[in-house]
């Protein structure tokens, strides 16, 4: 069964290096409650389309002249590219051959004996989540503890073979917490980490889970404020990361 996809999202900006093509799977195995792409959340047939290999090439390949003139390349976002690993290893290998650089964009919740076989060799650059420090408060708000992702962090690290840049989502009293970035800070710190991304809060996706009958316990509708930014970024100050 090919994996169902929710939208191809061309000309991004904001998903890897140069323009990028982003395809977003559905299905996740965390269920964060600020989740932004809650459409992507089921694995079930609504909402999404299915895509043989060689005619998601066929679109992919398309924007290639974007990808040569800026750096860019493709992005694989969800819900959790994973849970796909066999379809996207064909898709990584295909894209490999053709010299178009890749990146994945992961919760790290997955299998490391099947991701180091199936889509480490194969892809380029690897956006790797790290929300909260905490397992009992991870799994309170991701229904999912958080050792197995940390212990597959700890794995890449190890390979050397790609790099790796872990985010940070900045969610206003959940991960945003003075408590929660310290014990991140001091933990990157351990692994010698000195590049990063901080990924601001967008309520934006508020309106989306209302018009898709999801409720959430969580109902922030603020944006980070100035001032708690300028705080988080003093917190981060001996780290590299791109500015918001």
């Amino acid at each position: 069964m090919n994996p169902l996809i929710v939208t191809i999202k061309h000309n991004s900006l904001d998903d890897g290096p140069g323009i990028r093509t982003v395809v977003f799977f559905k299905g996740c195995p965390l269920s964060c409650v600020w989740c932004q792409n809650p459409e992507t959340w089921s694995n079930a047939d609504s909402g999404g389309n299915s895509y043989a290999l060689d005619e998601l090439l066929t679109i992919l390949l398309k924007d290639r002249a974007f990808y040569e003139n800026s750096g860019g390349g493709v992005t694989f976002s969800g819900g959790e590219p994973t849970l796909h690993m066999d379809y996207l290893n064909s898709l990584l290998i295909t894209l490999k051959d053709e010299h178009i650089h890749t990146c994945l964009e992961t919760c790290g919740y997955y299998n490391h004996h099947r991701f180091n076989e199936l889509i480490l060799p194969h892809i380029s650059l690897i956006y790797f989540d790290l929300k909260i420090y905490d397992s009992e408060l991870h799994k309170k708000y991701c229904k999912v503890p958080n050792e197995t992702i940390f212990s597959n962090f700890e794995d890449l690290l190890k390979k050397q073979s790609v790099e790796v840049l872990p985010r940070i989502p900045l969610i206003p009293k959940i991960t945003a917490t003075k408590q929660n970035l310290t014990s991140l800070i001091k933990y990157l710190k351990s692994l010698n980490i000195s590049k990063i991304g901080l990924l601001p809060y967008n309520p934006l996706w508020i309106s989306k889970s209302k018009s898709l009958g999801i409720t959430s316990e969580y109902t922030q509708t603020k944006w980070l404020s100035n001032k708690e930014k300028k705080t988080i970024k003093t917190m981060f100050s001996e780290f590299s990361f791109r500015d918001f």
